[in-house]
């Protein structure tokens, strides 16, 4: 069997972009960046969260609001289209449009 590991070269690598100094100071400067990216993303997805939670506290469902945001951020032409073939889908399946109680 032929062994297909190779050695990593631990020295500075210039057909791959540069000195090994530079090199050193874009993964510091990446990491930094990422890490307080993701402690960023950690704080705005548990306000997503508290916001869904609310949400589903009033006794709205999830699912419902997903799709009514999915159809919110359509542009005007598809959104008119997808309405189309909606109100058609449910006349086929007999399920009509039902009226609003406000």
């Amino acid at each position: 069997m032929t062994d297909t590991t190779t050695d990593v070269n631990t020295e500075a690598a210039p057909s791959a972009g540069g000195n090994i100094n530079e090199m050193m100071k874009t993964i510091k400067d990446a990491h930094a960046k990422l890490t307080d990216l993701e402690g960023e993303r950690e704080m705005i997805n548990a306000e997503v969260n508290a916001e869904r939670k609310r949400v589903k506290a009033a006794g709205i469902p999830l699912k419902v609001l997903d799709h009514a945001r999915k159809i919110a951020d359509m542009d005007d032409d598809d959104r008119g289209e997808y309405d189309n073939l909606m109100d058609i889908c449910r006349d086929a399946l007999g399920i009509g449009q039902g009226e609003l109680a406000l």
